[in-house]
């Protein structure tokens, strides 16, 4: 599974964080959609 550096994954969440619930699930998707990334963890409400 690909990860990101700290810097950016603090970056992702905060992005995640400012988003309303709708925008939060299309992220979570396309996320999701991403081999080898693990989105799926994202897409369950793991870690972000």
């Amino acid at each position: 599974m690909q990860t990101y550096d700290a810097i950016v994954e603090r970056q992702m969440g905060n992005c995640y964080g400012s988003l309303s619930e709708k925008d939060r699930r299309r992220y979570a998707a396309v996320e999701a959609a991403k081999p080898g990334h693990g989105g799926n963890r994202l897409a369950s409400g793991g870690r972000h």
